[in-house]
Protein backbone atom coordinates (compact mmCIF):
# COMPACT_ATOMS: atom_id res chain seq x y z
CA UNK A 1 0.00 0.00 0.00
CA UNK A 2 1.35 3.66 -0.64
CA UNK A 3 1.34 6.14 1.68
CA UNK A 4 -1.24 7.94 0.05
CA UNK A 5 -3.54 5.54 0.15
CA UNK A 6 -2.94 5.36 3.63
CA UNK A 7 -3.45 9.17 4.29
CA UNK A 8 -7.07 9.02 2.81
CA UNK A 9 -7.77 6.10 4.57
CA UNK A 10 -6.97 7.70 7.72
CA UNK A 11 -8.95 11.03 6.81
CA UNK A 12 -11.80 9.33 5.74
CA UNK A 13 -11.80 7.36 8.65
CA UNK A 14 -11.81 10.52 10.47
CA UNK A 15 -14.22 12.29 8.48
CA UNK A 16 -16.96 9.30 8.99
CA UNK A 17 -16.59 9.41 12.85
CA UNK A 18 -16.61 13.14 12.97
CA UNK A 19 -19.93 12.97 11.03
CA UNK A 20 -21.15 10.20 12.91
CA UNK A 21 -20.45 12.63 16.33
CA UNK A 22 -21.81 15.33 15.01
CA UNK A 23 -25.10 13.32 13.78
CA UNK A 24 -25.30 11.88 17.62
CA UNK A 25 -25.27 15.18 19.18
CA UNK A 26 -28.10 16.75 16.37
CA UNK A 27 -30.42 13.98 17.58
CA UNK A 28 -29.94 14.26 21.44
CA UNK A 29 -30.63 18.13 20.91
CA UNK A 30 -33.57 17.96 19.07
CA UNK A 31 -34.70 15.38 21.81
CA UNK A 32 -34.47 17.86 24.03
CA UNK A 33 -35.39 20.68 21.95
CA UNK A 34 -38.95 18.62 22.10
CA UNK A 35 -39.34 18.88 26.12
CA UNK A 36 -41.64 20.95 27.47
CA UNK A 37 -40.71 24.07 29.35
CA UNK A 38 -40.38 23.79 32.99
CA UNK A 39 -43.23 24.81 35.30
CA UNK A 40 -42.85 28.86 36.77
CA UNK A 41 -41.90 28.88 40.94
CA UNK A 42 -45.08 28.96 42.87
CA UNK A 43 -45.56 30.49 46.16
CA UNK A 44 -45.90 27.43 48.20
CA UNK A 45 -48.29 29.68 50.65
CA UNK A 46 -50.61 31.66 48.36
CA UNK A 47 -49.81 30.18 45.08
CA UNK A 48 -49.04 33.26 43.27
CA UNK A 49 -45.91 32.98 40.43
CA UNK A 50 -45.02 36.60 41.32
CA UNK A 51 -41.37 35.35 42.60
CA UNK A 52 -38.97 38.21 43.34
CA UNK A 53 -35.64 36.02 42.77
CA UNK A 54 -32.91 36.34 45.14
CA UNK A 55 -30.77 33.95 43.98
CA UNK A 56 -30.88 30.81 41.10
CA UNK A 57 -28.05 28.58 39.94
CA UNK A 58 -27.25 25.08 38.83
CA UNK A 59 -26.20 22.20 40.39
CA UNK A 60 -25.07 18.58 39.35
CA UNK A 61 -23.78 16.04 41.39
CA UNK A 62 -23.13 11.95 40.73
CA UNK A 63 -26.21 10.60 38.65
CA UNK A 64 -28.30 13.84 39.16
CA UNK A 65 -28.52 17.49 37.95
CA UNK A 66 -31.30 20.52 38.38
CA UNK A 67 -31.72 24.08 38.91
CA UNK A 68 -33.06 25.98 42.12
CA UNK A 69 -34.24 29.52 42.64
CA UNK A 70 -34.51 31.44 46.19
CA UNK A 71 -36.96 34.11 46.31
CA UNK A 72 -39.65 36.15 48.28
CA UNK A 73 -43.19 36.28 46.78
CA UNK A 74 -44.51 39.56 46.03
CA UNK A 75 -47.68 38.84 46.89
CA UNK A 76 -47.53 37.31 50.66
CA UNK A 77 -43.64 37.86 51.85
CA UNK A 78 -42.98 34.26 52.20
CA UNK A 79 -39.48 33.20 51.61
CA UNK A 80 -39.49 29.97 48.81
CA UNK A 81 -37.53 27.83 47.28
CA UNK A 82 -37.85 26.34 43.46
CA UNK A 83 -35.79 23.36 42.67
CA UNK A 84 -35.71 20.55 39.87
CA UNK A 85 -34.01 17.27 39.97
CA UNK A 86 -33.33 14.75 37.34
CA UNK A 87 -35.25 11.41 38.16
CA UNK A 88 -33.20 8.62 36.91
CA UNK A 89 -35.63 6.38 36.67
CA UNK A 90 -38.24 8.24 35.01
CA UNK A 91 -35.83 10.00 32.92
CA UNK A 92 -37.65 13.37 33.55
CA UNK A 93 -37.21 16.57 35.90
CA UNK A 94 -39.20 16.84 38.61
CA UNK A 95 -39.58 19.73 40.25
CA UNK A 96 -40.48 21.48 43.68
CA UNK A 97 -41.20 24.57 46.02
CA UNK A 98 -41.47 24.63 49.53
CA UNK A 99 -40.97 27.05 51.97
CA UNK A 100 -37.73 28.36 53.15
CA UNK A 101 -37.39 29.28 56.91
CA UNK A 102 -36.17 32.39 58.38
CA UNK A 103 -32.68 30.91 59.89
CA UNK A 104 -32.71 29.61 56.36
CA UNK A 105 -32.74 32.64 54.59
CA UNK A 106 -30.15 34.33 56.82
CA UNK A 107 -27.55 31.88 57.19
CA UNK A 108 -27.62 31.18 53.13
CA UNK A 109 -28.34 34.70 51.55
CA UNK A 110 -28.59 37.75 53.99
CA UNK A 111 -25.32 36.33 56.00
CA UNK A 112 -22.95 35.54 53.14
CA UNK A 113 -24.33 38.55 50.73
CA UNK A 114 -23.22 40.84 54.10
CA UNK A 115 -19.92 39.13 53.91
CA UNK A 116 -19.28 39.84 50.59
CA UNK A 117 -20.25 43.37 50.54
CA UNK A 118 -18.00 43.82 54.12
CA UNK A 119 -14.93 42.34 51.63
CA UNK A 120 -15.69 44.44 49.26
CA UNK A 121 -15.78 47.57 50.57
CA UNK A 122 -12.99 47.26 53.17
CA UNK A 123 -11.29 45.56 50.25
CA UNK A 124 -9.62 43.05 52.68
CA UNK A 125 -9.50 39.36 52.86
CA UNK A 126 -12.15 37.66 55.26
CA UNK A 127 -11.39 34.51 55.72
CA UNK A 128 -14.51 33.82 58.10
CA UNK A 129 -16.79 33.13 55.05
Amino acid sequence: MSTSTILLSVIGTGVVLCSLAVGVAFVRARRLAKAPPPPPAKCPSCGSEQINVFESGLWDGINTCGGFQFGTCKHCGTHCEHRSTWDSESQQLRYTDRFVTEQEWQEQHIQPAARLEQRLMTGGDDNTA
